[in-house]
């Protein structure tokens, strides 16, 4: 009776602290039998008459922490699903014994953690069996063997290939709107010194806009790169070589004042470009790889160039670009055709694989007869910016304070216990009838009508399936191709 009557205590002083005043709990008791004095405590479980007090529960377990010893809370299991989650622990400790890798229990399953994949988790984490002791706020520890997946909170980035950006403002705003993107990579702008059509974004207030258009001394037009960089993330422009012909942007970007930093590298290379202009790039490249780089673009190497598959070389300016990416380690993360007759136009390089989280082919800009690339950094988004601000909404009770306040200043003798008395009064009347508030300033929401929102669905369920036809296509023209 004695512990029933404790836990229901311990019960109530959870239920206060996870600000559960409604839907109070039906039942409270011990699950399991009778143990042995100094033994493991069996778990506690508490009935709710609704399940919204249970989600509320769930939501704001955060709260517990360092505030009661040894408490996990979690969603009640039934005898079976107890059952599948201690084998499936046990399959955990075999693969990390096995595999030296990491793995956890997460959405019923258990998927290893690997240092570069994109992980989607829209389920609650389920915390281990709970146990529950007296609080002791002396004393304060919570620990749980499970831990949220970081992928989601990393920075996201599209590159597309636009075959003139002018005609596409309204496209890329309402792919902004949808993708949602740290950082958007443009190549093959065709945009002019005096063009203003970026600034001209919806979402441009949110960026920082670094351009590199066309030389004017080239004999050809078009050409151009361009970044969008999101407010918040910092980012220096490095200085090169500038080529006539070949159009290239380099940044470090960081979110914590440049202690982890990537190095970005945005090129585009028109088609059939001179020998000397290449190794004129390769130079400008070679300078800049420094550390944890990532270059990305339009380098139109097609297969007759290169073939990524095997990493071969068929001409000689493909060998000498080829040549580059082996000895300074870097890596094509793109393995499917980013052209839609089928060549790996565009690529994405690093010499770290573990700096890139994820990274997919996804449908191009109208117009365009490229594909887009989605990818991920290791690089966690930057926390929104805080602002303060004074409360002026009690303003109008200062005066019967003052009224009944102010005139105990004639009670002082010495001028400086005046001036003295009259600081403290402003500033406790500031604390108390003006506080200090905190907002955080969030980036302005741009909402599209539902029929575009269905457009945007409709076009991506048409790229999947195009993208399917062409790579049955190429199946079909490489294994004719082996045959021969």
């Amino acid at each position: 009776m004695a512990r029933a009557e404790s836990d229901s205590k311990v019960v109530r002083q959870i239920l206060n602290e996870l600000q559960i005043d409604r839907c109070l709990p039906s039942a409270v008791f011990r699950l399991g039998r009778q143990r042995q004095p100094g033994s493991k405590p069996r778990p506690l479980k508490i009935l709710f008459p609704c399940s919204a007090a249970v989600n509320e529960a769930l939501r704001n377990k955060k709260k517990l922490v360092g505030k009661f010893k040894n408490i996990v809370v979690r969603k009640s299991l039934t005898k079976q699903e107890l059952e599948e989650r201690s084998k499936l622990i046990d399959l955990c400790k075999q693969k990390r014994e096995s595999t030296k890798l990491d793995y956890v229990v997460y959405a019923g399953i258990s998927p290893p953690i690997p240092s570069h994949t994109q992980t989607d988790f829209s389920n609650n984490i389920v915390l281990q069996n709970p146990s529950l002791n007296s609080p002791n706020l002396s004393n304060v520890t919570s620990h749980s063997i499970y831990s949220k997946f970081k992928s989601l909170k990393n920075i996201s980035c599209i590159y597309q290939n636009c075959r003139s950006i002018r005609n596409k403002i309204n496209e890329l705003d309402i792919q902004i709107v949808d993708l949602k993107p740290d950082l958007v990579l443009l190549s093959e702008t065709w945009l002019e010194d005096h063009d203003t059509h970026l600034t001209q974004l919806n979402s441009s207030k949110n960026f920082h806009i670094v351009i590199a258009n066309r030389d004017r001394k080239f004999k050809s037009k078009g050409g151009g790169v361009a970044m969008l960089i999101r407010k918040g993330i910092s980012y220096k422009q490095l200085p090169f070589k500038n080529i006539v012909g070949i159009e290239l942007i380099a940044v470090d970007i960081s979110v914590t004042s440049f202690k982890d930093k990537i190095r970005l590298i945005l090129v585009y290379r028109p088609p059939n470009t001179a020998s000397s202009l290449i190794n004129k790039l390769l130079k400008n490249l070679q300078n800049l790889c420094e550390n944890n780089v990532i270059i990305v673009g339009d380098f139109n190497f097609s297969a007759n160039n290169i073939n990524w598959d095997n990493n071969t070389a068929l001409t000689k300016c493909g060998k000498e670009f080829l040549e580059f990416v082996t000895n300074f380690k870097f890596s094509n993360i793109i393995t499917s055709p980013t052209h839609n007759k089928g060549s790996i136009l565009d690529l994405l390089l690093t010499n770290n694989p573990t700096s890139i989280c994820s990274s997919q082919i996804d449908a191009g800009l109208s117009t365009s007869d490229h594909f887009s690339i989605l990818f991920t950094l290791k690089l966690e988004k930057p926390k929104p910016q805080k602002i303060y601000y004074r409360d002026y909404s009690n303003l109008y009770q200062l005066n019967s304070y003052l009224i009944s306040n102010f005139n105990l200043i004639y009670e002082k003798f010495y001028i400086s216990d005046k001036y003295e008395y009259l600081i403290a009064l402003v500033s406790n009347l500031m604390k108390e009838y003006t506080p200090l508030r905190t907002a955080t300033l969030k980036p302005k929401s741009i909402y599209y009508p539902l029929y575009i929102r269905k457009l945007i669905k409709h076009k991506k369920g048409l790229f999947k399936q195009s993208l399917k036809q062409l790579n049955i296509l190429l199946t079909l023209i490489n294994h004719k191709r082996s045959n021969q």
